[in-house]
C-alpha cells in the first residue's frame, strides 16, 4: 500500500514540476502560488503516509 502511494506521490509531484517548467509563471504572485501549491501537495502526502505508517492499535 505505501509503495503504491509513494509512487503516486512521485508521479504527482513530478507532473507538477513538469507543468511549472513548461508553463512559466506570469508574475511573482503566480510563482508564489505554485510554490505554496507544491508545498501543500507534499505535506498532504506526508500526512497520509504518517497516518498509514502509524500502528492501527493506537487509532482504535
Amino acid at each position: 500500500m505505501l509503495d503504491e502511494f509513494d509512487s503516486l506521490e512521485a508521479v504527482v509531484l513530478n507532473r507538477f514540476v513538469h507543468y511549472c517548467k513548461t508553463n512559466q509563471p506570469k508574475d511573482y504572485n503566480d510563482h508564489d502560488a505554485r510554490v505554496h501549491t507544491y508545498i501543500q501537495i507534499r505535506e498532504a502526502f506526508f500526512q497520509v503516509n504518517s497516518f498509514f505508517s502509524f500502528p492501527l492499535f493506537f487509532i482504535i
